[in-house]
């Protein structure tokens, strides 16, 4: 299988609820052989004691057609 990461053009910047600090956001496509297969969400958090990244993937959807 040939799976690539489509990285996102736009990082976001978002405000802690708990701290204040900011943090970023992104998000982008897994593709597979070029075509879309799931979506991706990405934070890093860098403003807290200890540096949290969180990852989500949303898997593939079925399109009929």
């Amino acid at each position: 299988m040939a799976f690539s990461l489509e990285l996102g053009e736009d990082v976001s910047n978002f405000k802690c609820n708990c701290c204040g600090e900011q943090f970023k956001s992104v998000c982008g496509f897994i593709k597979k052989y070029d075509d879309a297969y799931s979506v991706y969400f990405g934070t890093l958090h860098t403003g807290h004691k200890e540096i949290v990244a969180d990852l989500t993937n949303y898997q593939r959807w079925n399109v009929v057609g």
